[in-house]
């Protein structure tokens, strides 16, 4: 299988961030914590196109507004985030066969191919907070690569985000809100 890097870019929230959520201290937890990329890849066997790619990245751009750690960068001391919109990593990709035949292969390394940026970082992954990889099959479908700071969020949180920007890219309003207070313990729906 081969993948052939289409596009990077840095895509950001359309908002900054307002000044008092600039910086966000980590737990002691996650202090102390060795700096681990969690991945993950979503297969879809649909008709993509342009359009679609447009959505996803915008869709993203509004996302990234409510889960603002996400386009900000680790600090060295590894005490906090520093929320300052820089953005996220972001590559579309062509991958040369059919998602199909991907699947059914038992070379479970090719995924990594999947995940081209991460696979790269992984030994360090210095100040990585989030990058996506959208990968487009020969067949149509896709596969949207994600690997993300494990300091600022865990699987669950990840979860919360990722359905959100699904949320958002069918363009509905209502999506979640994350709280990102160590304080407080509930995902609460919000407007827009």
């Amino acid at each position: 299988m081969e993948v052939e890097v289409k596009s990077r870019e840095i895509i950001k929230p359309s908002i900054p961030t307002l000044i008092h959520l600039r910086y966000m201290q980590l737990s002691f937890f996650d202090q102390i914590n060795y700096q681990l990329l969690v991945l993950f890849i979503y297969f879809y066997t649909t008709t993509t196109n342009f359009q679609r790619s447009q959505r996803l990245k915008k869709s993203l751009v509004e996302t990234l507004i409510k889960f603002y750690p996400f386009a900000g960068r680790l600090k060295e001391d590894d005490l906090y985030v520093d929320c300052n919109d820089q953005g996220v990593d972001y590559f579309e990709t062509h991958v040369k066969c059919k998602l199909i035949d991907l699947v059914k292969q038992q070379d479970y390394h090719e995924f990594n191919k999947l995940l081209l940026y991460c696979k790269l970082t992984d030994c360090d992954a210095g100040n990585l907070t989030l990058v996506i990889q959208l990968n487009f099959f020969d067949c149509g479908g896709i596969a949207i690569g994600a690997c993300f700071s494990h300091k600022i969020a865990d699987t669950l949180s990840f979860f919360i985000f990722f359905n959100s920007w699904t949320v958002a890219s069918r363009g509905d309003t209502i999506i979640n809100c994350p709280c990102f207070d160590l304080a407080c313990c509930a995902i609460i729906p919000c407007e827009g």
